[in-house]
């Protein structure tokens, strides 16, 4: 696809003149939009076929990096898991957007602030109370801690 991506608000700006079509001289709506619909498509099956190993990559890194006791703040993580991916430099910006939107996209993972903080991926018995509750460790921790004082 054609668009510029304005990295403030993560929104995308589409080169028009790239997709509209013309009919007899006039910009044709349904061609445009079909021509447009197709790189969208396409686009769309590029982002998620690499998902599952995007996925599995973001996984092997954080529990590396859990055997030495720690997390991995989200620069590092991306590094790590394009390392592991093998990224060349024609792939680098769009895996490294993609491995970005994964961590931040995912329940699974979540960040702690602080000393020793960074990415941690959740396990399951964790992600189901999440899912009964709508709060991460860190936040039950957190949560924790204040109920301890009061």
């Amino acid at each position: 696809m054609d668009t510029t991506e304005n990295k403030k608000t993560g929104s995308y700006k589409i080169n028009w003149n790239v997709y509209a079509e013309r009919v007899d001289g006039d910009i044709s709506v349904e061609a445009t939009v079909a021509k447009f619909e197709r790189d969208l498509k396409s686009y769309l099956e590029m982002q998620t076929k690499d998902q599952p190993a995007i996925f599995a990559a973001i996984d092997a890194v954080l529990a590396e990096a859990a055997k030495s006791g720690g997390a991995l703040n989200k620069p590092a993580l991306i590094t790590f898991t394009l390392s592991h991916l093998g990224f060349t430099t024609d792939t680098f910006k769009s895996l490294e957007e993609r491995v970005k939107h994964a961590i931040e996209t995912n329940p699974r993972y979540y960040s702690v602030k602080g000393a020793g903080g960074g990415v941690r991926r959740m396990s399951d018995d964790e992600f189901t109370v999440f899912e009964a509750t709508g709060k991460n460790p860190a936040d039950l921790a957190r949560d924790a801690k204040k109920n301890a004082k009061a």
